[in-house]
């Protein structure tokens, strides 16, 4: 089974490639740092799988989640993020998530999603308890420090900041760029 990375942090990449690539039957079989970057490499490797980071160098993992959609791909996407409220997750779901996962809290879970789909390819995660992962953090809110920043401080995409604004899912189109 193929899968694709798409995290903006070196280290992250390097720490997940070596986790997956320990999965018998799994295969790396490319990296990207930005959406662009990513949609590119997903085109054009095919893979099975994609783990994706939603804050990228450019772009957002919502820009490559919709170009996969657009593009009918058919890869199954699990999102590795620290943002994790629920708009996130909602919005993630709605555009095709096979699970979400909090980079603090739920690293591994991400290398177990990866496991049973590479034993399993045609069993969907969601029949296997992981729609929960996808799809509902346990009552978390947005933080008002995140608002237009990061946790270092650092500024949070537009579409993100968007949806930390609203404190809900956008309407169609919102953010888009």
């Amino acid at each position: 089974m193929k899968v694709y990375l798409v995290e903006d942090s070196a280290l992250l990449r390097e720490r997940l490639h070596a986790m997956l690539a320990a999965i018998p039957g799994v295969e790396v079989s490319g990296e990207a740092a930005s959406a662009a970057e990513a949609i590119r490499g997903i085109l054009a490797e095919k893979p099975d799988a994609v783990v994706l980071d939603l804050q990228l160098a450019e772009g957002s993992g919502f820009d490559v989640m919709r170009a996969l959609e657009r593009e009918r791909l058919g890869a199954a996407v699990y999102v590795l993020s620290n943002y994790a409220a629920d708009p996130y997750r909602r919005l993630a779901e709605r555009l095709g998530a096979r699970g979400f996962f909090d980079k603090t809290h739920e690293f591994e879970r991400v290398r177990d999603a990866i496991a049973r789909r590479a034993i399993n390819p045609l069993e969907t995660d969601k029949r296997r308890g992981d729609a929960d992962a996808c799809c509902h953090a346990s009552g978390s809110e947005i933080p008002d420090r995140l608002h237009g920043a990061d946790r270092a401080g650092a500024q949070v995409p537009g579409e993100m900041r968007e949806l930390q604004s609203a404190r809900d899912v956008p309407a169609a189109g919102v953010g888009r760029r």
